[in-house]
């Protein structure tokens, strides 16, 4: 981003997810509440609040494509474990579709406490973690147990796949 008549910039590195639906872009930068655009065309994208609703403003919200841009220099992942934002993109084969108003699964190794907390999709899970090389155990886990519909269900045998 930059900011006209200041001389300041900021880049954001993430992750971007496209809804099932194709209508919206999601941009994910850590553990900061997600940036949400309608996509209006293969040009043009324009900003939407945080619930993921049209902004009512003067301003002009829309984001236009360019002929041409400077990219950011080639980062090395320097994604730890710990203190790291990961969600669930796979149960067993197959993908995990979120449902409207559900949250992500995902998980934080939290480095000073020792402790796990994240969701299961609807429930809440947390707990602690002993990590010893490349060794990772989860010890005294534990998530809410509210009622949920709609959502696949973490009870059954399954190999997840993380990513940051």
């Amino acid at each position: 981003m930059s900011y006209l008549g200041e001389d300041k910039s900021l880049d954001a590195v993430g992750a971007r997810d496209v809804s099932p639906d194709g209508n919206t872009l999601t941009l994910k930068d850590g553990d900061k509440a997600p940036d949400l655009y309608a996509i209006k065309d293969q040009s043009t994208i324009s900003k939407l609040d945080l619930d993921g609703h049209k902004i009512e403003s003067a301003l002009n919200y829309d984001l236009k494509r360019t002929a041409s841009f400077q990219p950011i220099e080639p980062q090395v992942p320097t994604a730890s474990l710990q203190n790291t934002y990961w969600k669930l993109l796979k149960l067993g084969d197959t993908p995990v579709v979120m449902q409207k108003q559900q949250r992500e699964p995902h998980f934080v190794l939290r480095s000073q406490e020792h402790r796990v907390g994240g969701s299961g999709g609807c429930n809440r899970l947390m707990g602690g973690y002993e990590l010893e090389g490349s060794n990772l155990a989860f010890t005294q886990m534990a998530s809410t147990m509210m009622a949920c519909s709609d959502v696949w269900s973490p009870n059954r045998h399954f190999s997840p796949r993380w990513q940051r």
